[in-house]
């Protein structure tokens, strides 16, 4: 059942955000082409850079709040009494607006990259070899285990965040007024408290790039772990979704 949600909740995705990624697709190609006929224009210079680059920050702002209207739409109003009465356990209901948002954010960042080599218009070819040969580079230093770990911990970081922001938004509703600011205000008073115990540990391990890679990794896994978990206890302890 937890791939039917899923799937329900990828096509959401998509259908509105698709529109957006061809949007900054054409716009970087347009930019792309434009450099390249004349090629003494700059970001300063060029109308369709700025744009691109206000198209750039506008996707990614669609893009979170999505995330958090999606969950509140789903959850915690009026659809959520129909949302409830699934056959799925409330921790497939939560896993699948996690693990939608985790991809959605992953692909935002894939088109973020792609377009950002379409400014260079036709010369795109040339970029991708270069791209190529850095990472021909980097696996002939060995480098392929870093890097992937990075990535990991670049996601787990991510999957951490999206969990916080549900935690909170689930928490600010046993309050009768001023959700929004009390949200806000748990959601920075929880990420200076995780900043500092991040802090705190991090000096003590190995100054080795695995071994920082590793704790910062594993608190990001605990810290995840915990919200997730409130998510779930606010759900089950919390709300009236009878």
């Amino acid at each position: 059942m937890l791939g039917k949600l899923l799937k329900y909740d990828f096509k959401a995705f998509l259908r509105t955000m698709l529109p957006f990624y061809l949007a900054l697709m054409a716009l970087s190609l347009l930019a792309g082409l434009q450099g390249w006929i004349a090629v003494d224009l700059t970001a300063e210079t060029s109308p369709l850079i700025m744009i691109w680059g206000i198209a750039l920050a506008m996707v990614l702002t669609v893009n979170i709040i999505m995330i958090v209207q999606r969950f509140r739409d789903n959850l915690l109003k009026n659809e959520g009494y129909l949302m409830f009465t699934l056959p799925v356990t409330k921790w497939q209901l939560l896993a699948s607006k996690a693990l939608t948002a985790l991809v959605s954010l992953i692909i935002s960042g894939l088109t973020f990259i792609l377009s950002a080599m379409l400014l260079d218009g036709p010369q795109i070819v040339e970029t991708l070899s270069e791209l190529l040969q850095e990472i021909q580079e980097i696996l002939y230093k060995d480098h392929i285990a870093t890097l992937l770990f990075a990535v990991l911990v670049a996601l787990i970081t991510t999957f951490q965040q999206i969990c916080l922001i549900y935690a909170v938004l689930l928490g600010s509703q046993i309050l009768p007024r001023f959700r929004v600011l009390a949200a806000l205000g748990v959601y920075i008073l929880l990420m200076y408290v995780q900043v500092r115990i991040t802090i705190a540990i991090i000096p003590r391990l190995p100054q080795e790039t695995y071994s920082l890679l590793l704790g910062q990794g594993a608190i990001g896994i605990v810290f995840a772990g915990l919200y997730f978990w409130l998510c779930g206890w606010f759900l089950h302890h919390t709300l009236n979704i009878e």
